[in-house]
This record gives structure tokens, sequence and C-alpha cells, in this order.
């Protein structure tokens, strides 16, 4: 998340305190992530640990707090048992628990990593990627020894797809109506206004007097004003920047469904070889620390999931290179199905989109993190799909399915 939770830094550093008896002197916020709220903390005697922030009001926070139940215990187990050791892993509390409810949120302390993430890293040049290619082969050949308490696995549910339809009829009931805010309620709603806001109520207001409402968003239209009053209105600029870039391109979003669909149809009969899984495998969840180690960060998508769930993320990475890398780590054969390969990638490109779109709907309390989720579907998203259509096309791999 781009911008802090709601919340006093005092009340966080006091959970620690408490909970895991630590003496916290300095809380520092990470504008990191897309499902928790990250945070840096340094205790008295330098040591440092990695927090994370999960918002009970969200959609992707409850998910969240949900498959912490999954990937804390695995990833705990994989440290101890010495199994994996380059990977972030929980800290107990004093009760013996991983995690921590301090009532608006879930609190969970991992260990420090010092490093360089990966993120601007590609391509990858060849070193990296046969470190990578042989850290993964060496995860998925874990599944068999270790011992889950509790199970997450693969159920290939498209359901997200029905949250999307919706928000981009929203979004064409909101340019159709002129999407506009009512002071009052975005008051109420976020508590206050930054700045920028204020000079965008003074300069787009108008005598509209309905509102799209939610968390400070878009929602169901209703009235925002008391008695006596006249509210001003403003237009919000990355709600309707939203719709200007993402209507004109409503054909193409129900393409790519629509070839997520056939490609889920066809591994419905294809049989495939399910193991632990990271399930988002890119260079941001990827780190480097000052002796060349790769650690593996953030396992929110983990779970029990074919092969296919994390080598997708290096189809197009010089991949002939990196299966080969793989398989020389890998402890039993390899067999890659094409159809996996394709619900993956087209999967990963539209849940994306439907949970930045879905955050600024509903869920976003502030402007910059609103800015922050529009540049990631211009620049990370949508931009790229002419791409990857064009490499699914040329791919030896997957030519023809």
């Amino acid at each position: 998340m781009r911008t802090k939770f709601a919340i006093e830094d005092e009340v966080i550093q006091t959970a620690v305190g408490q909970n895991y008896g630590i003496p916290v002197r300095d809380l520092v916020f990470l504008p990191k992530g897309d499902i928790s709220y990250a945070y840096r903390i340094i205790c008295t005697d330098g040591t440092k640990y990695f927090l994370k922030l999960f918002d009970k009001s969200t959609r992707k926070g409850r998910e969240g707090i949900r498959h912490l139940k999954f990937y804390l215990p695995v990833t705990r187990d994989m440290y101890d048992l010495g199994f994996c050791r380059n990977i972030t892993y929980p800290i107990k509390n004093n009760r013996g628990d991983f995690a921590v409810d301090i009532g608006s949120a879930i609190i969970v302390l991992f260990n420090y990593i010092e490093g360089e993430s990966l993120a601007d890293a590609y391509p990858f040049p060849r070193e990296l990627l046969e470190k990578t290619a042989k850290s993964i082969a060496r995860i998925h050949d874990l599944t068999g020894r270790m011992r889950f308490k509790t199970v997450r696995i693969e159920n290939f549910d498209l359901f997200f797809l029905d949250g999307l339809e919706r928000d981009l009829v929203l979004l064409e009931r909101i340019r159709e109506k002129n999407h506009a805010y009512v002071i009052n309620d975005i008051i109420r709603d976020i508590g206050s206004l930054s700045k920028d806001m204020e000079e965008d109520m003074g300069n787009h207001t108008d005598g509209n007097d309905t509102r799209t409402g939610g968390n400070g968003t878009a929602g169901a239209a209703q009235e925002g004003t008391t008695d006596g009053e006249k509210p001003e209105k403003f237009v919000d600029p990355e709600i309707r920047a939203l719709c200007e870039y993402v209507l004109p391109k409503k054909d193409r979003i129900l393409d790519f469904m629509e070839q997520l669909y056939q490609y889920r149809d066809r591994i419905e009969c294809d049989p495939y070889e399910m193991v632990l899984t990271h399930g988002d495998i890119w260079g941001g969840n990827l780190m480097l620390d000052p002796r060349g180690e790769l650690y593996f960060t953030d396992w929110e998508s983990a779970r029990i999931a074919p092969r296919e769930a994390d080598l997708r993320h290096y189809l197009f990475e010089d991949f002939d290179f990196f299966l080969e890398k793989y398989k020389e780590e890998s402890k039993g054969p390899v067999y890659l199905d094409p159809n996996l390969l394709g619900f993956y990638v087209y999967r990963s490109h539209l849940s994306n989109l439907a949970n930045w779109i879905s955050r600024m709907l509903h869920d976003n309390q502030s402007r910059e993190q609103n800015q922050s989720d529009f540049e990631c579907i211009t620049l990370h998203c949508m931009e790229r799909w002419d791409q990857v259509d064009q490499k699914m096309q040329s791919s030896p791999l997957l030519r023809g399915f």
C-alpha cells in the first residue's frame, strides 16, 4: 500500500511491545505491497523486523487474513526444519501465535532481510535466472516432506471475474452520471481532506446533488446533504481517468476473459502434479542480500497447485534456459501443460486488473493510493496485453493451444 493505515504508530508499537516483548525504537512505514501495509521495526538494540498489517475492513485485507492460516505455519516449518532458510518467516508472539488482533487490523511480525529487491532487475541475467530456477525447483520438491497443518489447494476458481464485470458496469454508470462527490460525505468517510482534494473541490464544483459513495470513492448513489446546507461537489480525477482509460478497452477485457475461460475448460481434462507453490514469484518478491544470496518474500499467494503456477512468471524470460536449469535441479521428471501455463498467464493479468479497479472503486481512502493503483493499471497491466498475446502465440511450448 502507498499510504499509511489510519492508525497511530504508537498503537502498533505498543501492540508489538506487549505481544512480542520487543522494545520498539522506530516504526517506519514502507510504501509497498497490494494486500497489506508494510513497516520496518527497529528495536532499541538495533535489531530489525518486518511487520505486515492487514485491514479488516477491506476485501483484500480480509482475504489476506484468511490465507495466514496456511502460509504462516508452512514458511515457519520450512525455516525451522532447515528445508529452506532463504525466506521470510513469521515470529511467534508471547502466546505462541503468529498473528495479533489489534481491533481494526491484524499484525504479523517477520524476520527482516537486508538486501535489494529484484523488481527492477528485468530482464534477469542468466546467472540470476539460473539461481531463481533452481531455488523454485527445490521449493517444489519440498512438497512430500512438509507437515501441512492446514491446506490451501488450487481450485482454478475465477470468481473475481464476476466482480470485474460488475465494476465495469459501475464505471459505465459513473461516466453517465458525471461522477461527483459531496464534501460532507468525504469528510465523514475519510476523516479529513488533503490539500490536493481541497484544490480539486475548488476547481470542480457543480450543482449536481447525488454522489456515488462508499469508502470515499464509488458505490451506490445516495443523498449527501444535511438540513440547511448546500453541498459543494467535485469530480474525482482518478475515477474519471479510470473511466476514460478502461471503458474504451472493455471489448479487449472481455476477449481476455474469454481466452481465460477457454484455458480453464481445457485443463479440466488434463492430469497435473500438485506441489507447494509460492504463487507470486516476480522480482518484487525476490531479494538479493549483500552476499548474493537469493531470498523469497511475501508468501500470501502460496498454495498447493500445479508447478506451472510458479513457472509462468518466467515464460517470457529466456524460458528454455530457465526450464533447463529448473529440470536439472528437480528430483523427478518435469512435464509442463501448455493449458495450465496459459491459464495462469491470463488469470494473473485479469486478477491484477480486477484488484486495482476494485480498490479504486470500493476500498481506497486516499488520492495517493488511487493514483498509485491507476498507474499500475496503465503501466503494468493492460499496456502489456498485446505483448502477452504475441508471446503466447510465438512460444513454441504454447503454439497451437
